[in-house]
């Protein structure tokens, strides 16, 4: 996983409270490490929230893993947040988020895109790995915790 994300695409403690915010939050730093254009970041943005209308990425747990395929996306990344105080998501169990991965890739990244979808979510059933997460103060703290998993 560790390929997939750096430490300028994390945000520790992130203050976002709603499902859009935070998302927002997440692409504007994918933005400023350039994995996503500037003039393209509404476009994506709405393209992740126009997947979250097929269905909540809000998975339980205090969970979510909103992503998207996009044309203007040249590399699969993941952006982190976590929040002590909780995100409305519209979860599945009506439940407030407290970890969020956003992950975006290319439009035919295929088989590549889905199998990190499914290992994310395969980790995130780790309670040790969301309780690692969910504590985390640093960015080098969420960094260790997936370092510990890739292992």
């Amino acid at each position: 996983m560790l390929n997939y994300i750096s430490s300028p695409l994390i945000s520790v403690r992130t203050k976002a409270k709603s499902k859009k915010r935070v998302i927002e939050e997440l692409l504007g730093l994918l933005v400023k490490t350039k994995d996503i254009g500037k003039k393209y970041a509404n476009d994506v943005c709405k393209a992740v929230l126009k997947r979250e209308t097929l269905g909540s990425t809000g998975i339980g747990n205090g969970i979510a893993l909103p992503h998207v395929r996009h044309k203007k996306i040249k590399k699969i990344k993941m952006a982190f947040a976590n929040s002590v105080d909780g995100i409305e998501f519209n979860s599945l169990d009506a439940e407030p988020v407290h970890i969020v991965f956003l992950l975006i890739g290319p439009e035919k990244s295929g088989r590549e895109y889905t199998q990190v979808l499914s290992e994310l979510a395969q980790y995130l059933n780790d309670p040790y790995f969301r309780r690692d997460l969910l504590a985390a103060e640093a960015k080098k703290d969420v960094l260790a915790a997936i370092r510990k998993k890739d292992e």
